[in-house]
């Protein structure tokens, strides 16, 4: 990028380009820094700052009349105006509050993002304005109806306090869910007497899952007739009629039917 020199030494330190994604009063401070060491003036101010803008940020010119594109006071006050930090505020303000958790989105990643836009919106209130903040905001954004309930009865005063008990509530929930799929597993069930050991069946060969045989499908079969299955364990079982042979030849389901 082409900039004014230093007219005491023939150099001139280079200032990034600015497409308004970054902060603005950062962008400045380091303008600033580089223009004063460079020994500019005003209209030397302006072209390089007009040379810096890029996409949205260069659009800034449109609004400016012509006979003011090298004034650099009026370039800095359109570009405060737009990227100014009392802009920015309102839409990181706005993100708060339409916060909430992304399918995917870990307790911690959910937090960190909420500290980041809170100290934004609001980086001049008092730390326990901006933790009571980003609080309610966690809360709400929360996916787990029943995390939110838990939080709201512990009465968490901080958010570091109430990530640490929504990370011990996911704990204790995952575990209750694998317990109750171990007592479905080793339950005795009534119904297992009366459960048909089905063999790998060959590739190639159809065989039947209700009598066993080979050539035809289960729903082809001239003994099936109704098909159940146990409240407890989800294992399919069958019932059958007493003058079915296949019935006959396998244990009895009466204990099933009880």
């Amino acid at each position: 990028m082409a900039m004014p020199l230093d007219h005491a030494s023939g150099r001139t330190l280079k200032v990034p380009a600015f497409d308004g994604e970054m902060s603005w009063n950062v962008y400045k401070t380091q303008f600033e820094a580089a223009a004063t060491s460079n020994c500019w003036n005003g209209k030397e101010r302006a072209t390089a700052l007009i040379l810096a803008l890029r996409g949205s940020a260069a659009e800034v010119l449109q609004t400016i009349p012509a006979e003011n594109h090298f004034n650099y006071e009026v370039l800095v006050s359109a570009l405060d105006l737009r990227y100014g930090e009392e802009h920015m505020k309102q839409i990181y303000r706005s993100q708060l509050r339409n916060r909430t958790q992304r399918s995917g989105e870990s307790i911690q990643q959910l937090a960190q993002d909420i500290e980041r836009l809170t100290l934004l919106s609001y980086p001049t209130s008092d730390p326990e304005h901006r933790d009571e903040t980003a609080l309610d905001t966690f809360i709400k954004a929360l996916r787990d109806s029943e995390l939110k309930q838990s939080l709201l009865l512990s009465d968490k005063r901080k958010l570091k306090d109430a990530v640490a008990h929504s990370l011990t509530f996911e704990s204790a929930k995952q575990a209750s869910k694998s317990d109750v799929r171990l007592r479905q597993v080793h339950e005795e069930c009534s119904c297992q007497k009366v459960i048909v050991k089905r063999e790998p069946q060959q590739h190639g060969v159809p065989q039947c899952w209700i009598c066993g045989g080979k050539g035809h499908l289960r729903r082809d079969c001239k003994h099936r007739l109704k098909d159940n299955y146990c409240r407890n364990c989800a294992t399919r079982w069958r019932k059958r009629r007493e003058d079915d042979p296949v019935s006959r030849s396998a244990p009895s389901n009466e204990g099933a039917e009880n």
